[in-house]
């Protein structure tokens, strides 16, 4: 049966009311406020589903764009200098669309929830989450072609950030978050070299393993996939314990590949996934066999 809006109901009864001479001036009132608040509300709920669709339509924009540039990025090599830096900009600009989607998606999901003329007016939040998605696969892609882990790096700065809080004069995080830093700028053999320093400056420290895989990974972006198993290797062998396994072991089977050591590379990734068969890093691994 077809629901008859808030407002007219109201207007009925007022009419009603007036018609009998039932009803005091104090309830003609009532109702007459009664029904302009309904108005005003569904007024102010359409101007809000409005401004989120036009949101909507400018992410989507992006999204558009975005993955153009992507697919064009994803045809260059890896090692081209200026095609690595693009794509790690590009990376930049989807976790800010993340973060768009996301506010986006709570707006429209507490507009829903609070008020049902907003569902009633055309507002689809399951819009948003289908774009979100679709960034998600694409950072995927892109993460995939630079063998970055660009999320871990981002958590491992914070991380060590945090501990220097505590400790903000204390020279061997300082030089850590220094190579961190060399790395994100794409100066890989500065980073590689801090690092080194690190390892052999404080061979007990907590972060070696980790300095050692970093190492690793600046190898790997200078195209130099022998010394970066090498240095996977170490973190692998000497550091059993390490939280860099998973990804030593990622990051080694995929420079196997690299320098045309397919099975080699295959047996590492299998082992990955056999003994780390929840982890991130298995999930990759399984795109690469």
């Amino acid at each position: 049966m077809k629901r008859i809006p808030c407002h007219i109901a109201l207007l009925a009864g007022l009419s009603v009311l007036t018609i009998t001479g039932c009803a005091s001036q104090a309830d003609v009132n009532l109702l007459q406020a009664q029904v302009q608040q309904q108005a005003t509300q569904q007024r102010n709920v359409q101007q809000r589903v409005n401004e989120l669709e036009t949101q909507l339509r400018q992410i989507q924009s992006q999204v558009q764009e975005v993955d153009k540039r992507l697919k064009s990025l994803l045809q260059l090599s890896t090692q081209n200098t200026s095609a690595q830096s693009a794509q790690a900009n590009m990376w930049s600009e989807m976790e800010s669309m993340r973060v768009q989607f996301a506010k986006l998606q709570g707006e429209m999901d507490t507009l829903v929830r609070e008020n049902q003329l907003a569902e009633q007016q055309g507002l689809k939040p399951e819009a948003v989450r289908a774009l979100m998605q679709e960034v998600e696969d694409m950072k995927t892609a892109l993460q995939s072609q630079l063998a970055i882990d660009f999320e871990q790096l981002s958590k491992e700065e914070k991380a060590v950030k945090g501990d220097q809080g505590a400790q903000s004069s204390d020279p061997a995080q300082a030089l850590y978050l220094r190579a961190l830093d060399n790395f994100k700028k794409r100066n890989y053999m500065n980073a590689q070299s801090m690092w080194a320093e690190f390892v052999k400056a404080y061979p007990k420290h907590e972060l070696v393993s980790n300095a050692i895989f970093w190492q690793g990974e600046s190898f790997y972006q200078t195209g130099d996939f022998a010394r970066a198993v090498l240095s996977y290797q170490d973190v692998i062998t000497k550091y059993p314990k390490s939280n860099k396994i998973p990804a030593a072991m990622l990051k080694q089977g995929i420079a196997f590949k690299k320098i045309g050591k397919d099975k080699a590379g295959d047996l590492v990734l299998q082992e990955l996934v056999k003994k780390y068969p929840k982890s991130a890093e298995a999930k990759r691994a399984k795109s690469f066999q």
